[in-house]
């Protein structure tokens, strides 16, 4: 049976979201898996229906919470918060993998100090599934690693080589994030590892591309540090909203004509909204660690945490952590 440590306290709708994705997933879902969800006792039993806990969760009592602007180095002394009794329970084998919500930089720096690194690997990254033309694409780091050196650079080529190799991708291109795509655009790291890059990758080597190439499938996979990929994933998701809302407003101003062509459209406006719906992914993993770590959206509801949920069960069936490390190994770059 797998086992999945969560975060109880973690993230803005918190325990009630997290309560809820435990719901959802059970009532849908049929795989023997088991919880253990860290946090206030009290506060998370009473958002279950009924105050009755299922069978297959066990609440394990945190009374402290690790604030969404605390500094990330201090959950090391903060054994008492719910994120750092869950990377614990990770830590001690007695769950699985790890799932929160919450302070970004505290779930890093605890899957990375509690938990351990991946041999080999400098700077664990977030790798974020972004959808574009053809297919998602992977953005690597969405916001991990603010600053990066041209070796972590290229330590995030390596992991994201392993990573496409372990969900069965052999045709695929590289890029790396910049400015412009000429090589002699960007700062020093981002040129020099763009001399390696190209040498060592050959022709899965994309080269430079720039941030309105990443939903237009130019790229399988776009490197940067996580500072410019997380102003890039929000930017995406507030546009992505922006143009939802801005189509809502203009139907409703448009009488009865646009109100009859909207309905003719509702199923691809609705698979649409579905398809750029961050919630739909659940959560993107910290690569690099030495156990899946789901990092879910701030303001995750029930419906995203049972997706992190199924992301979470899905690296550990499939052991993605075990076969990274023997790729990452590997790797040529």
């Amino acid at each position: 049976m797998v086992t999945i440590a969560l975060d109880g306290m973690g993230g803005d709708y918190a325990p009630k979201s997290v309560v809820d994705g435990i719901m959802k997933y059970l009532e849908n879902e049929t795989e023997e898996v088991s919880f253990l969800l860290t946090g206030q006792e009290e506060k998370i039993k009473s958002c279950f229906p009924h105050s009755k806990v299922p069978e297959r969760v066990r609440i394990v009592s945190s009374p402290e919470v690790f604030a969404m602007d605390e500094k990330p180095s201090l959950i090391l002394k903060r054994p008492e918060t719910s994120l750092h009794k869950a990377a614990a329970l990770v830590r001690d084998k007695e769950a699985d993998a790890l799932i929160s919500a919450g302070n970004t930089g505290g779930l890093l720096a605890a899957a990375t100090f509690l938990i351990g690194r991946i041999k080999g690997v400098k700077r664990p990254a977030l790798i974020t599934p972004i959808p574009n033309l053809h297919r998602d694409v992977l953005l690597l780091d969405s916001g991990a690693t603010v600053e990066c050196s041209k070796e972590v650079l290229i330590g995030f080529s390596k992991m994201s080589i392993a990573f496409l190799q372990v969900i069965g991708a052999t045709d695929y291109k590289i890029g790396l994030l910049n400015v412009g795509t000429e090589e002699d655009k960007g700062t020093e790291d981002l040129k020099q590892a763009h001399v390696i890059l190209k040498e060592k990758l050959g022709a899965n080597f994309q080269g430079f591309v720039e941030g309105r190439d990443i939903n237009l499938g130019h790229a399988d996979v776009i490197i940067t540090d996580g500072f410019s990929g997380n102003i890039a994933l929000k930017s995406m998701e507030g546009t992505a909203k922006f143009m939802m809302e801005t189509l809502k407003s203009e139907i409703k101003k448009g009488g009865l004509r646009a109100k009859l062509g909207a309905l003719l459209l509702k199923p691809a406006l609705k698979a649409l909204k579905h398809r750029f719906d961050p919630h739909r992914v659940g959560g993107a993993f910290i690569l690099g660690v030495n156990a899946p770590v789901v990092k879910a959206h701030g303001n995750s509801d029930g419906y995203a945490i049972s997706n992190a949920i199924r992301v979470a069960i899905d690296g550990v069936k499939k052991q993605l952590v075990k076969k990274i490390a023997l790729q990452y190994a590997e790797a040529e770059v």
